[in-house]
């Protein structure tokens, strides 16, 4: 077999030649073009010795909560497949960690050794931000923002990167509700006497094609909280 991805290799004197010959072709074919799904549905994943030398692209499903997977110390290139994940995986060797971002896609390099691993290239999702600004004082449970989506788009948990502002602070903490498809799934909320947002969202949120966003002002609307802006920062889907 050979060192790193044990290919079968033609022994001396052998009568069927053609046999290893062709087994060896078929586990480098597989080496360079098969795909491996990793379910993370129950939990982080461990690759196999085999799986890693006979797959190229390792593909996270069922990825909504931040979760691990690891690989053997095999000597080789290989491609982690994020792009349809809602949460962050760490990509694990020995003690070396690299993180993929949601919808990330990374090429790494190891050489075999324990700890030994690198990102040589990544591609990120596209961003897909959205924003708007309200003039005034938001009467009670007014629409702030309706928006259908065309295309599948994920928020991340806790909204990361997300901003908003107000340019009248408010006298009372402020709660805006966000809603896809009329359901409360996070909130953008200024503090008493605030003027920049603070978001909560306990799990990514996923908008598909045809789903509508909606931001809601307070059931009791504040006295002064006024001239709200605001940008929801997202990553396209595919």
């Amino acid at each position: 077999m050979s060192n790193n991805l044990t290919i079968t290799q033609v022994a001396e004197a052998s009568n069927n030649k053609e046999t290893a010959i062709n087994d060896q072709a078929g586990e480098l074919d597989a080496a360079f073009t098969e795909d491996l799904d990793m379910d993370f549905t129950s939990g982080n994943v461990t690759v196999l010795t085999l799986e890693m030398q006979r797959n190229m692209r390792f593909v996270a499903t069922n990825l909504s909560v931040a979760r691990t997977v690891t690989f053997p110390a095999v000597a080789r290139y290989f491609i982690v497949d994020n792009s349809g994940g809602t949460a962050t995986l760490g990509v694990i060797i020995g003690s070396t960690t690299i993180t993929l971002a949601i919808g990330e896609v990374g090429t790494f390099k190891a050489d075999g050794s324990t700890n030994h691993l690198v990102l040589t290239a990544n591609s990120s999702a596209a961003p897909f931000d959205i924003g708007s600004f309200f003039v005034g004082v938001p009467g009670s449970s007014e629409p702030l923002l309706r928006f259908v989506f065309t295309r599948a788009v994920t928020f991340p948990s806790g909204l990361t990167g997300s901003e908003g502002l107000l340019l009248v602070a408010a006298t009372a903490q402020t709660d805006v509700d966000i809603q896809k498809n009329g359901s409360s799934v996070g909130t953008m909320r200024w503090a008493a006497s605030g003027t920049v947002a603070t978001f909560i969202a306990a799990s990514p949120i996923t908008m598909a094609a045809g789903d509508e966003l909606r931001l809601i002002a307070p059931s009791s609307a504040d006295a002064t909280a006024a001239d709200l802006l605001f940008t929801l920062a997202g990553t396209r889907g595919t």
